[in-house]
């Protein structure tokens, strides 16, 4: 008599029980990080998207922003086996021996996530306060069209208005553009003929008041030079110097080949500049708009105005569109022309960004939110528009981020 025993076949079941609890981790890890990422991405889209349409029907924004995500995964295996031994079997029967082999694996995802609405004073400054010039310079510079960040990012240049009334509330009549539009239109064609940049340049400017020589230590002096500073004396005086320290300044530069081109004659008129200057400092300024008139031909500087992320987000509301049926029942203002008729927005920033609306769910919407009955989208093959939303979510980033709490937290309890 002689019995064979399958210790293989256990062997082998043994064995992938094992290795399925080692690679579970990482495949899982893989499986589902791509997935929570999209669809954080996807929801933050819809909520910018969403706060736009609720600045067109004249309704509060509000922001949730995803605090924290937390996955759990686990895996439950269960196994049996039951054998069968047969003793003398002749050739008539050959199978034998059986093994009956049983498996069960039960996966679980249990997510968990956090959310936290942004809100307070801090965020409503940031969310109020005008952006500075270092934040458009710094998207110009990372590769933004400088005309579609001036006409997104400034309120006005040298008097010269970008809609500036569109940056509240819809307006009842056209906001004054159409220079604006232009002059951002030259400073890209110089720019990409390289005849225009904007940049810093460092200048020594004084930063204090004459000092008696006799007043200053030796040990100031080195102090003082160690820091970038250095001691002149104003006007060739000898008895008293001034303390001269680096500051930097943001300017407008200009090829001296370009100079006499039509494109920077028609720049200077538009913006009230001294012809032929090779520089123009740039300045922001706070205040309203200033007398163009006046200084029309004799300005040596730019004096911009920039616009409040929340002024730009009214001002990209502007152009969405709505159902003639909203605009009858009243629930969106409706611009009109100086005939009386209704304005199209798309005319000041269609070629920014272009929201549709639709009854029914669009099936090719790179963004798509629900509103008031109403779908509200960007369409996948819109690349204008993608560019600009993506810009503003930089700048919403940029200006408006929350401070980063804890990272998200991805918990495996099996490895391997």
């Amino acid at each position: 008599m002689r019995i064979v025993r399958p210790r293989w076949l256990i062997l082998c079941f043994l064995l992938l029980v094992c290795w399925s609890g080692c690679v579970f981790g990482p495949t899982a890890l893989q499986m589902s990080r791509a997935s929570y990422n999209e669809a954080i991405q996807r929801t933050t889209n819809e909520q910018l998207l969403l706060n736009l349409v609720r600045l067109r029907y004249r309704d509060v924004p509000f922001v949730l922003e995803v605090g924290s995500v937390s996955a759990q995964f686990e895996l439950r295996q269960d196994a049996s086996a039951v054998g069968t031994l047969r003793e003398n079997v002749g050739p008539s029967k050959p199978n034998p021996h059986s093994l009956d082999v049983g498996m069960g694996v039960t996966f679980f995802d249990r997510p968990t996530v956090t959310f936290s609405p942004v809100q307070g004073q801090e965020f409503v400054q940031r969310l109020m306060t005008p952006l500075t010039l270092e934040t458009i310079v710094l998207l110009q510079r990372s590769g933004w069209s400088i005309e579609r960040v001036l006409r997104l990012t400034v309120q006005q240049i040298n008097g010269v208005d970008n809609a500036t009334r569109a940056t509240g509330p819809t307006p009842q009549h056209v906001p004054p553009y159409r220079e604006f539009a232009r002059v951002c239109e030259l400073i890209r064609v110089l720019q990409l003929r390289r005849d225009l940049a904007i940049g810093y340049v460092t200048k020594d400017v004084p930063i204090s008041d004459p000092i008696a020589l006799t007043g200053i230590s030796g040990e100031t002096l080195i102090t003082a030079a160690k820091e970038g500073y250095r001691l002149m004396q104003p006007d060739g005086g000898k008895a008293r110097y001034v303390l001269m320290g680096p500051r930097q300044y943001l300017e407008l530069f200009l090829s001296e080949s370009a100079l006499a081109s039509p494109e920077v004659k028609e720049l200077c008129g538009l913006l009230g500049l001294a012809p032929e200057r090779k520089h123009y400092e740039i300045v922001q300024i706070g205040t309203d708009l200033i007398d163009h008139a006046a200084t029309h031909g004799s300005r040596d500087t730019l004096a911009i105005g920039t616009r409040a992320l929340l002024g730009i987000m009214f001002y990209l509301s502007q152009g969405i569109e709505v159902p003639s049926l909203h605009e009858y029942l009243g629930l969106v203002t409706v611009t009109r022309d100086e005939q009386g008729l209704p304005f199209d927005w798309n005319e000041i920033t269609g070629d920014q960004l272009r929201v549709r609306c639709s009854i029914l769910q669009p099936r090719n919407a790179a963004v798509a939110v629900k509103y008031r009955g109403w779908w509200f989208f960007v369409e996948d093959s819109d690349l204008d528009s993608k560019a600009t939303f993506t810009l503003l979510a930089q700048l919403m980033s940029l200006q408006a981020g929350v401070e980063a709490g804890p990272g998200p937290v991805l918990t495996l309890p099996l490895g391997g």
